[in-house]
């Protein structure tokens, strides 16, 4: 019993450092493991994000290539412009609310 007093009071700041090591080890642990699952956790929503993004781009790119088409512009300028073809005959008609 004696011996093992000796040991303990000898040894005693060599295992109260052991214990803080070790503490310290599982708590750094778990805080990285913490750590992981958030970055991990952005990590996909960035990805989510970027896939919306690359369909909007998508969906821009193939407007864009509609509007460089010839229909597109004739078609914008007969609403928008109210253009016609040479062989054309525009008519607007007005309505009023009297009958």
């Amino acid at each position: 019993m004696k011996k093992r007093r000796g040991f303990l009071r000898r040894h005693s700041i060599a295992i109260g450092i052991l214990i803080a090591v070790a503490i310290f080890s599982v708590t750094s642990t778990m805080m990285k493991q913490d750590l992981y699952e958030k970055l991990n956790q952005q990590g996909d929503e960035y990805m989510a994000e970027i896939e919306r993004l690359e369909r909007t781009l998508n969906q821009y790119q193939e407007e864009l290539d509609r509007v460089e088409t010839l229909e597109f512009v004739e078609e914008y300028a007969r609403e928008t412009l109210k253009m016609v073809s040479p062989d054309e005959i525009y008519f607007q008609i007005y309505y009023t609310d009297d009958e």
